[in-house]
C-alpha cells in the first residue's frame, strides 16, 4: 500500500480474506494507528456477509461503512455502463468510492476489476 494515501477502500474479498491475510490485517491496524480512513462500500460489506464474514467485525472504530443512496446511484451506474463488459454491483460502487475519495483499493481479487475502464489505484494482497 502507498504509505503517503489518505485512506483506503477495502473490498468485498479484502473483508472475507480479513482473518486469514496478514497484510491485510496490518493495513487495517496501520489505518487505525494512523488515523487514516478505512473505507467500506456497503455493498462489499453485504457480499462479504453473504461469502461468510460477520459483519460485527467491521462495527469498530477506524471503519467507515458508505451506505448505497440514490445521491450516488448515477454515478456508480456511470462506472458499470462504462466498463467493457459487465462488472457486479459492489465493483461498481469500489469503483465509484475510489474514484469519488482517490483513495487505493484493496482486493484479493483483481480479476473483478479487469472490465472497469475508470482509472483507480488497485492494491491486490
Amino acid at each position: 500500500m502507498r504509505p503517503t494515501a489518505a485512506g483506503t477502500i477495502l473490498d468485498a474479498s479484502v473483508l472475507v480474506a480479513l482473518r486469514r491475510s496478514i497484510f491485510a490485517q496490518t493495513v487495517v491496524q496501520f489505518s487505525v494507528r494512523e488515523h487514516r480512513p478505512l473505507v467500506i462500500p456497503a455493498t462489499s460489506l453485504y457480499v462479504a456477509v453473504l461469502a461468510g464474514a460477520d459483519p460485527a467485525d467491521f462495527d469498530a472504530h477506524g471503519y467507515t461503512v458508505i451506505p448505497f443512496s440514490q445521491a450516488i446511484v448515477p454515478g456508480v451506474a456511470l462506472v458499470a455502463q462504462g466498463a467493457t463488459a459487465p462488472i457486479a454491483p459492489d465493483v461498481a460502487h469500489v469503483v465509484w468510492e475510489a474514484q469519488v475519495t482517490g483513495y487505493p483499493v484493496l482486493t484479493d481479487t483483481p480479476a473483478a476489476y479487469e472490465h472497469v475502464n475508470a482509472p483507480i489505484d488497485l492494491e491486490v494482497l
